[in-house]
């Protein structure tokens, strides 16, 4: 299992919350595991729009947002086979037991895996982990 990357690796970080935004890309800089190139998306349509136009290794998803759930939004990019054929998808979420993003993640063919908030940069490190190994 690789420790950390070593070339830029280009996130989307996709949370209604500005804060929260912040605070994901704060820990995921901490975290040492690449230097990151960040953009950024306040909801599931905004995301979509990146991700259509643009190229990312990683996608940062809350699970509750606004205009659309983050379930949602995995099932929008398993449909669209292009956009998640080598995205590492990491689902962010402050539900404590999460049987329901299990189920989505399982029923999507998307590399995907959550995280708790609220995180740290060592969780951070070992989810990215976990989603570089699948």
């Amino acid at each position: 299992m690789t420790d950390s990357v070593s070339e830029t690796v280009k996130a989307l970080v996709v949370d209604d919350s500005a804060v929260s935004r912040k605070l994901a890309m704060r820990f995921l800089r901490l975290s040492e595991w690449a230097d990151f190139d960040f953009a950024e998306a306040s909801g599931g349509e905004e995301a979509l729009a990146s991700l259509q136009s643009g190229h990312f290794d990683y996608l940062f998803l809350d699970w509750n947002m606004a205009d659309m759930t983050g379930g949602d939004l995995l099932q929008r990019i398993d449909s669209m086979k292009e956009l998640g054929q080598n995205l590492r998808i990491v689902v962010m979420t402050t539900q404590q037991r999460a049987p329901t993003i299990d189920d989505v993640i399982a029923k999507c063919s998307l590399n995907a895996v959550y995280i708790r908030k609220p995180f740290d940069e060592v969780a951070v490190r070992k989810v990215l982990q976990e989603a570089s190994a699948k």
